[in-house]
Formats: C-alpha cells, sequence, structure tokens
C-alpha cells in the first residue's frame, strides 16, 4: 500500500508598511483675513510732497499660516497703478502699496511668498500728486489676497480713513454753563424761553478750515430739531435746555456747518437758555448735558 506524504506546511508573516500623509488645513487654524488697522484720521495739508508715506501698518500674521500652505502669491491689488508698485485709491491724489520686508509686492508680477521667508507685510498710504487731495472717507475693505497652491485665498483687509486737508485743535475741551435764576412764572405757554446765557468754544484752526458740528444728547420729546436737551438729573419739570449756535438753535444729531473759518485762534459764539415743554411746569433745579462733534472738511 502506498503512503502518500504531504509536504510540511511552511508559516510566514507578512508585514505591509503603509505611509500616510495627513493634509493639514491651509491656512492654519486661527489665521483667516489678515487686516490692516490704519489710523481713522488722517491729515494731509496741500504743502506735502509727492512720494510722502501717509501712513504704514505691519502686519505679522503671515509668519503663523501654516507651512503647508506653499506658493502664496499676492493677487487682486484694486486700482490702478500710478507709480512704482503704488496702485489708486477712491480719494484723488493718495495710494497704497504692499510690501513684504525689503520687497515690494505688485499684482502684475505675483511673486510667491515661500514659507521660510514670510516676513511681515506692511500697507503704505503715499501721496500720488501734488496740491490738494481728495478729501473724505478713503474706502476700507479687501485690498487685494493671497492665494495658495490649492486654491484657498487669505484676503488682506484694510480699515477706512478719513481724510482731512486742514484741521483745528480745540482749546475748551470741556464747558459749564450756569444758567441765570429765573423765576417759573415767566414760563407761560410751551416754547417759553429765558434765561439765555452766552459761553464759547475756542479753537485754533487752519487756513479756511471747513468745519462741520453736530451736536449730541437726549433730546427732549418732540424737540430734537429745536436742539432742546432733556434734563440729565434735577427736581424741575417742564423745562428743557435749548442749545443755538449764533443766536439759531442747532438741531440734535444734524450736521451743522459753518462757514470758512480764518486761520488762528477763532471763537465760535454759542448760547444756552431755558425751554418751556409742557403747559405747565414747577420749580426746581436741572442739568443737562451735551457734546459737540467738530467734523473738518
Amino acid at each position: 500500500m502506498a503512503t502518500m506524504r504531504r509536504p510540511p506546511l511552511k508559516w510566514g508573516i507578512f508585514i505591509f508598511l503603509v505611509s500616510c500623509k495627513v493634509a493639514t488645513t491651509c491656512p492654519a487654524d486661527g489665521v483667516g483675513p489678515l487686516t490692516f488697522n490704519l489710523p481713522p484720521l488722517l491729515v494731509v495739508t496741500p504743502d506735502v510732497s509727492v512720494g510722502t508715506v501717509l501712513a504704514e501698518v505691519e502686519q505679522t500674521a503671515i509668519s503663523t499660516i501654516d507651512s503647508t500652505c506653499e506658493g502664496l502669491q499676492i493677487q487682486g491689488l484694486p486700482g490702478n497703478l500710478v507709480a512704482d508698485g503704488i496702485y489708486s485709491t477712491n480719494l484723488k491724489g493718495i495710494g497704497y502699496r504692499i510690501w513684504q520686508g525689503e520687497t515690494l509686492l505688485t499684482g502684475d508680477e505675483r511673486p510667491i511668498l515661500q514659507a521660510q521667508e514670510r516676513k511681515p507685510l506692511r500697507i503704505q498710504l503715499v501721496k500720488t500728486a501734488s496740491g490738494v487731495t481728495g478729501i473724505g472717507t478713503l474706502t476700507g475693505g479687501t485690498y487685494g489676497s493671497l492665494m495658495a497652491a490649492n486654491g484657498t485665498t487669505i484676503a488682506l483687509n484694510m480699515s477706512p480713513v478719513f481724510v482731512s486737508a486742514t484741521t483745528c485743535t480745540l482749546t475748551t475741551p470741556d464747558i459749564y454753563v450756569t444758567l441765570n435764576i429765573i423765576n417759573s412764572n415767566h414760563f407761560t405757554a410751551v416754547g417759553k424761553t429765558g434765561g439765555d446765557t452766552p459761553f464759547a468754544i475756542a479753537m485754533t484752526c487752519d487756513d479756511s478750515t471747513r468745519v462741520a458740528i453736530t451736536l449730541t444728547g437726549t433730546s427732549a420729546t418732540d424737540l430734537a430739531d429745536q436742539g432742546v436737551l432733556a434734563p440729565q438729573t434735577g427736581t424741575t419739570t417742564g423745562i428743557g435746555i435749548q442749545v443755538l449756535f449764533d443766536n439759531q438753535p442747532i438741531p440734535l444729531g444734524e450736521e451743522l456747518v459753518l462757514p470758512d473759518l480764518p486761520s488762528g485762534a477763532v471763537s465760535l459764539p454759542f448760547q444756552a437758555r431755558y425751554y418751556q415743554t409742557t403747559d405747565s411746569i414747577s420749580a426746581g433745579w436741572l442739568t443737562a448735558t451735551a457734546s459737540f462733534v467738530f467734523t473738518y472738511q
């Protein structure tokens, strides 16, 4: 009888090595738009030379962007190219440019910002034309972006700036006006006034400065257009305080544009007085508070 032998069983261990690469986010967590917070007010006088840097802000957050964000390129710079690397803004005679370290970035060249070379970014506002520049708000928003090789974009945002060609300096920032005591029998009907007391706001201005005033405060009921302030504290009832400029009521919350002011010291004439707000009143005392907001044009 024949005998069959089974071949010996051989056991082997096979090890599979799998290499995996986990992609990280681009940009890194916590890095969104890069915002350049410029000063809220710039005074640009006509004698400022063309090419002068009016404001400059550095943004260091670019150095924290994930190293996997390779091939970052600058793109989408708004405005027209008006000088070497300088783009126009919405205001005549004021442009902007962006630097990385000592390298001037332009949308045409679209340089690649390698991770190991990410120096801080800087935005500069530059005067681009002689004489008087545009006056008003330089629009804030997105001024270009960085685009990574995988298509991710990181916006470059700039805060708005109000540009003025001239300015004034207040020499009397806080004013306390004490109205004279007046007999309550004087007030016989709504709208009756009394106790007119003059006061002045002193300031020093550049030549031909245009100034607008806005009076803010809590108005008496339905009397904001008459510039009547409601009492803040006190015991009297039916009486408010009316504020006037050059003998004319100043409506609360509305901008009042003044005539061109001469250069040097200026004194603006104001008045305060009692104003009857209801049919009947009661004697006592009261205080009211208001703020004057000056805008230079």
